[in-house]
């Protein structure tokens, strides 16, 4: 089969959340999440917002002031099956359910760093969750 050239918008990846339960147990849920692909421009330009200011040692001044929710705003696309609310019933993806996912932090890390897999190559996200933790 032939390669069609013609760039690819989004994709959709899975993400595993481990919700916390009582006798410390976690539960695993997999959401379907559609992400933006960006194209090498754009992963350029995430790539120097995210970078610390440094002096001129190379010394870091200041980290990246940008904020998860903006990463998973820009990226996240939409994401399907698996939300529900308390009463049972789907709930419709939107920018205030990506709020309140942000808002729970065991949503929010696996989120972010399926965005940083986008950003960066799996190899170098994972490097630097392993340093951010």
């Amino acid at each position: 089969m032939a390669f069609v050239l013609k760039r690819k918008e989004s994709v959709v990846r899975p993400v595993v959340v481990m919700e916390p339960m009582d006798n410390d147990r976690d539960k695993k849920h997999t959401l379907n999440v559609e992400f933006k692909l960006l194209s090498v421009s754009e992963q350029k330009e995430w790539i120097e917002r995210l970078k610390p200011e440094k002096d001129e040692d190379g010394k870091v001044i200041q980290d990246s002031q940008v904020e998860d929710i903006e990463v998973l705003r820009d990226l996240v696309i939409d994401i399907t099956g698996g939300l529900v609310g308390a009463d049972g019933k789907n709930i419709e993806f939107n920018a205030d359910v990506l709020e309140e996912l942000a808002d729970m932090d065991y949503v929010r890390e696996p989120l972010v760093g399926r965005c940083l897999e986008i950003i960066w190559s799996k190899k170098v996200a994972k490097a630097i969750r392993a340093k951010n933790s």
